[in-house]
């Protein structure tokens, strides 16, 4: 933070020093250079629309305004906007203009955007120094020919967005509005002669990785007071309208209010604050507290203690979202509360304060006029403390923590101590929640609970024994049992139904034998966990060994059906959660389920075993049925990184429907769009990875990698482009809809493209030989020989010996460019020099020589042509991509509205161009290989015929 203050401080500097350089007359030049000097202080590139000068607006000072200043970051930040300011405007003594320093009275910045990003190597947007412009930009300062003597800085609708990717923090602040009056000297280590500061905030946001979220909206504080003298008084009135608060999706609070009357009695040059009379409030609590805190470099010593002296119950049930938010005036309550704390000592290090919190709630109750019941007896007893030193000294007592629920008493006692070293605790848990007599206790308006929760739970000792497996020193006994529970929600599509859900405790394990219904599907889970202390406690990894059965599980229903998309990669925003696999859980499940339903997709008894572990999930021996076959497959599910897993397999796929796979699986289409139509049925085997989107668990496709093998005895195929074009070229109807027979073909997928080895089959009496690739993108790239025999007819309605077609396809799988050349007839031609023989064996030598010289130069002059066309029908094309993407940027940057748009859009435009340039030179290279494969192919028929000749 230091070096960025430095930082700002060297550019607000230069740009100052450097528009007041020139005569006035000259702005438009001092522009110039402010521009000039500050883009070579800086790795980063610096726009200034305007810089305008007035002698009035703040007369007898003058004002320096700079319109839509900003920042563009370069390098591993190209065309990202670091800063974009609307008006940034100092205020300038005038009589300094004629001295050798020109004097700073105040600054202003109006509607600016603060973008910091730290990327996931670590690097920082606002490090943009140039490597040999710091030690410069110290020195200026200090012989500066600025002079900060600040009065007060304004900022007007400042706003911040910060993004830690490493630790995946966000954090925004939107409507910020700052006012600071005083003696500023801008040093910002000290408070000092600041006579009044006001802030505000519209929106303020905080997430984190950890699912905490917080939303603070309408902030506001305001501070007084006369800061120069050594001790100073200063009053501060905060309030905030709400303050919203979840943790893993849980609101501890919701729209809470804020108000606080502070009055601190501040000694500025030892860094202590005593607090005098001080009120907070949360909601319906208000709580005072006195003291002091003072700073002693690394040190934080304390003495406060805080009081609620008039707090109520009904006070801290306002706490409570779902009570707070509905009918909170109308309701009875009754009982006695205290709540204190205290906190004295030193604060460094691992070393706390000894601190001390108590909450009591003595004969409680609350009850809602309009509803039966109440909810009665609450005892609360919980005290936590620490002596003083680390927090292996703190100890936690919850004494009491009891109600009656429409006649159901609940009671839960815990201790905990040491809680750092080896934790010493005590816990019970013991009586019945009846879930239906809810609703007669507080307002449930779009949910419905019935079932009962029974607890009847002991455990007391010290984690080593467990961990040392001194099971006899160990004491946990008792049982967890829900039963016959039911919830509906408005919100949720499907009822929750649990017949039973049984946790039986002993010192080793945790049996589970639970089996439930969501909306139309079942579950059935039995077996055992270990280390269930070391988790609860310690967050240490969980161990169990579980059966999971259903006959029934429809996925579409539980997480809703995948939207109809193309799949690309897409990234995961704040908003969005993905599968998060807990790294602290080692489950190994032997799975069966009767039939399962995703998607289009229907399987049918599937099986196999799956383990956890490290946020891995391995996949061993899993088979099913599903779409006319069957498959087995292994393979793991890495989710390490919940926002990009990783998922390999082996597979082996026997007898499944083509028609049926390539309308309800949707890679299937995108990776061989030739077989979109397609019938029959085909057997696989192979190796898959893939990145995943974490939001739907979908393949990213630029990331897919595969080889293996694809098997049909018969396949029909209609709707292909490529074929119809080349049964039209070459008057084989059969081709348009082909039925191919005994089709083995080995494939790699790599690069976002599907190679094929060549391979050889057969459409009505026809041999193709085929090879080449098609891509994710659907661009084609395959040369096949097509041999037709005897007793075919050609074009020309001839029945020749044989007749071979070189057919090259490019473009695109709806829009295919097809090239055929005709090859040498190598039967007939063998049949005109025999005949020759038999009359004249030297003239007919020499006309055969003459004859297959003409052939060979034939065949080589038109594989050569035909090499020709390939290059340059791929240059056109890669042109073309080149010009769309040139059009398309231009359009992205004529779009923009503002410096940020435009500079987002150019970043846009270039990697679109970029993108197509590769593919241009990628579509050149793949042609002329396949054209010199074209010409060796003629040259070896070429030679063939030299060897006949023989």
């Amino acid at each position: 933070m230091k070096k960025a203050l430095k930082i700002f401080g060297g550019v607000v500097a230069a740009l100052v020093g450097l528009m007041l350089v020139s005569p006035i007359l000259l702005k438009d030049k001092a522009k110039d250079i402010a521009l000039e000097t500050i883009n070579g202080m800086l790795n980063a590139e610096v726009y200034l629309d305007d810089v305008s000068i007035s002698f009035f607006k703040n007369f007898p000072n003058a004002s320096v305004t700079a319109e839509k200043f900003g920042i563009i970051g370069k390098d591993n930040f190209s065309g990202d906007t670091l800063a974009d300011v609307g008006e940034f405007t100092v205020v300038v003594n005038l009589s300094s203009l004629l001295s050798d320093s020109y004097q700073i009275n105040k600054v202003q910045i109006k509607d600016a955007y603060l973008n910091a990003v730290v990327d996931t190597l670590g690097r920082a947007n606002w490090d943009i120094m140039a490597s040999d412009s710091t030690e410069v930009a110290e020195e200026d300062t200090s012989s500066s020919a600025v002079k900060l003597a600040l009065e007060k800085i304004s900022v007007e609708n400042l706003n911040v967005k910060y993004n830690d990717m490493p630790s995946r923090m966000l954090a925004a602040l939107e409507k910020v509005d700052l006012n600071m009056k005083g003696d500023l000297d801008l040093s910002l280590t000290t408070l000092a002669n600041i006579d009044e500061l006001t802030v505000k905030a519209g929106k303020i946001g905080y997430a984190d990785s950890s699912k905490l979220a917080a939303n603070v909206e309408n902030f506001n504080i305001e501070m007084s007071g006369k800061l120069s003298d050594a001790v100073s008084k200063i009053k501060s009135e905060l309030g905030i309208e709400k303050v919203s608060v979840r943790q893993s999706g849980i609101p501890y609070l919701s729209e809470a209010n804020v108000k606080a009357d502070i009055n601190v009695e501040a000694d500025l040059d030892n860094n202590k604050y005593t607090f005098g009379q001080n009120n907070i409030s949360l909601n319906e609590i208000s709580a005072s507290f006195d003291g002091f805190v003072q700073l002693i470099d690394t040190v934080i010593d304390m003495d406060i203690k805080l009081a609620t002296p008039n707090i109520e119950f009904k006070h801290i049930l306002s706490l409570i979202p779902a009570i707070y938010a509905k009918d909170f005036e109308s309701i009875q309550t009754s009982g006695k509360v205290n709540l204190a704390a205290e906190a004295k000592g030193k604060m460094y290090g691992d070393v706390l304060p000894a601190f001390d919190v108590n909450l009591g709630i003595a004969d409680a109750m609350f009850k809602y006029p309009d509803l039966p019941s109440a909810l009665k007896d609450i005892n609360v007893a919980i005290n936590a403390k620490n002596d003083g030193g680390t927090a292996d000294n703190i100890t936690v007592d919850i004494n009491k923590l009891g109600f009656n629920l429409a006649g159901n008493p609940f009671n839960i006692t815990a201790k905990l101590k040491r809680l750092i070293s080896d934790p010493d605790f005590a816990f019970s848990a013991k009586g019945l929640i009846d879930f239906q007599k809810i609703s007669e206790v507080v307002h449930i308006d779009d949910a419905k609970l019935q079932g009962k929760l029974s607890a009847d739970l002991d455990a007391a000792g010290l984690m080593s024994y467990v961990e040392k497996e001194q099971f006899d020193k160990f004491k946990v006994d008792g049982a967890l049992g829900l039963s016959d529970f039911v919830l509906t929600m408005k919100d949720l599509e499907y009822n929750v139904e649990i017949g039973k859900a049984n946790l039986d405790f002993t010192t080793q394990n945790v049996g589970l034998d639970a089996n439930l219904k969501l909306g139309k599907s079942d579950l059935a889970v039995t077996g055992k966990l270990t280390h269930f202390l070391q988790y609860v406690l310690r967050s240490e990894e969980i161990q169990g060994e579980l059966a999971v059965n259903s006959s029934y599980m429809n996925i579409n229903e539980l997480m809703g059906a995948p939207e109809e998309k193309e799949l690309e990669e897409a990234p995961v925003t704040e908003s969005e959660s993905p599968l998060v696999i807990p790294n602290n859980i080692d489950f190994k499940m032997n799975v069966g389920m009767n039939k399962i339903i995703y998607d289009k997709i229907e399987i049918d008894n599937f099986k196999g075993n799956i383990s956890l572990k490290n946020a891995v999930a391995k996949l061993n021996s899993l088979s099913a049925n599903t779409m006319g076959g069957s498959f087995t497959a292994s393979g793991e599910f890495d989710g390490r990184d919940s926002l990009k897993p990783l998922a390999a397999a082996d597979v082996n796929v026997k007898e499944m429907n083509l028609s049926e796979v390539f309308t309800k699986v949707r890679t299937a289409h995108r990776l061989v769009p030739l077989f979109s139509d397609a019938t029959g049925k085909f057997s696989m085997s192979g190796q898959f990875s893939s990145a995943i989107n974490g939001k739907d668990l979908s393949p990213i496709m630029q990331t897919i990698n595969a080889k293996g093998s694809f098997k049909t005895a018969n396949m029909g195929l209609t709707n292909v482009p490529a074929f119809t074009k080349v049964a039209d070229k070459v008057g084989l109807s059969a081709l348009k809809n082909p039925q191919v027979k005994d089709l083995n073909i080995s494939f790699v997928i790599k690069d976002g493209k599907l190679e094929i080895d060549p391979f050889e089959t057969f459409i009505n009496n026809a041999t193709l030989n085929v090879s080449g690739w098609s891509g994710l993108d659907r661009t084609l790239g395959y040369v096949a020989k097509i041999v037709l025999p005897q007793e075919v007819p050609g074009k020309a309605g001839k029945v020749i010996d044989k007749v071979g077609f070189d057919v090259n396809v490019g473009g695109t799988f709806e829009k295919p460019e097809i090239k055929i050349s005709t090859a040498s007839m190598i039967n007939n031609v063998k049949e005109k020099v025999t005949e020759k023989v038999t009359e004249k064996v030297e003239e007919a030598k020499a006309k055969v020589n003459e004859e297959i010289e003409k052939q060979k130069a034939k065949l080589i002059a038109e594989a050569e042509n035909q090499r020709a066309k390939l290059i340059e029908t791929a240059q056109k094309s890669g042109d073309k991509l080149v010009q769309e993407a040139e059009e398309q940027s231009a359009k992205l940057q004529k779009d923009a509205k503002n410096p940020i748009q435009k500079a987002a859009a150019k970043k846009s435009g270039d990697l679109l161009v970029k993108k197509a340039k590769e593919k241009s030179a990628q579509l050149v290279q793949e042609a002329t290989t396949n054209g010199d494969k074209i010409v060796n192919n003629a040259k070896t028929q070429a030679a063939k015929l030299d060897s006949n000749n023989k």
